[in-house]
């Protein structure tokens, strides 16, 4: 089997999904605006050779639609289902502002028979009011094509694996480079029995790869997946405040 083609497409999205195929695609992961209110910022940084950080450029959308449901996800959702393949998925993610509207409007797209959960995402980020209940949580809305037959590779698996406080810690640290156990029980002070047992769970998982080198074992990330789960969750964090 070769590597699978990787294409990034720089546009609106509606745009890319009608020009896609019908049936075409195994999983679709949704991560739309969440209709907030407010103007959404990201901030670009790199590290110069002193290093010190420097900005680089700042991007923001307008983050405010006068028909959310019906003018800018509809159709989108229309699409994603046209291209989905007959045992495909579809992952929706959104917070608590739209998600009840949301669900009634995917009901209506697959059919409300192609509901198969909801997946909480909790988190213990950012800033606590003190004037209401926080929201601390994000929604995932899982759809399958075909309820009766669909493809599930334990997607919930991963999520309680990277999900614990101890491991993403450690993912953090070897994204920055390879380590050995010391170097991670040095850096997150923690015993070496300690990370050694968590980068055992890491590494039966596939998340990390270790190699030796005389008698030091080395550890890094097994590809840039997590990195790339990490810093979705990181903008929605952000972006919340």
């Amino acid at each position: 089997m070769g590597s699978p083609r990787i294409e990034v497409f720089f546009e609106d999205n509606l745009n890319v999904l009608k020009s896609l195929s019908s049936e075409s695609i195994d999983l679709v992961y949704i991560d739309p605006p969440f209709n907030t209110g407010r103007t959404q910022m990201r901030k670009r940084f790199h590290t110069d050779a002193n290093g010190n950080r420097v900005e680089e450029a700042s991007y923001g959308y307008g983050d405010k639609y006068d028909n959310y449901i019906e003018d800018f996800l509809a159709p989108r959702m229309t699409e994603a289902y046209r291209i989905l393949k007959p045992f495909g998925s579809m992952f929706f993610h959104i917070d608590y502002r739209e998600v009840h509207y949301c669900k009634v409007m995917l009901d209506s797209v697959f059919g409300r028979e192609s509901f198969m959960n909801e997946i909480i995402w909790a988190y213990d980020y950012g800033a606590r009011t003190r004037k209401r209940w926080p929201a601390k949580h994000d929604n995932i809305l899982w759809y399958a094509k075909n309820p009766d037959e669909y493809t599930f590779n334990n997607l919930a698996d991963l999520f309680k694996l990277i999900g614990d406080t101890t491991r993403c810690h450690i993912l953090f640290a070897l994204d920055k480079k390879e380590m050995c156990v010391c170097d991670i029980a040095n850096v997150l002070h923690m015993t070496k029995s300690a990370v050694s047992h968590q980068l055992a769970t890491l590494r039966r998982s596939g998340v990390v790869k270790c190699r030796k080198s005389g008698k030091e074992v080395y550890y890094t990330l097994d590809d840039e997946h997590i990195v790339k789960l990490f810093e979705i969750g990181l903008e929605h964090i952000n972006h919340r405040k």
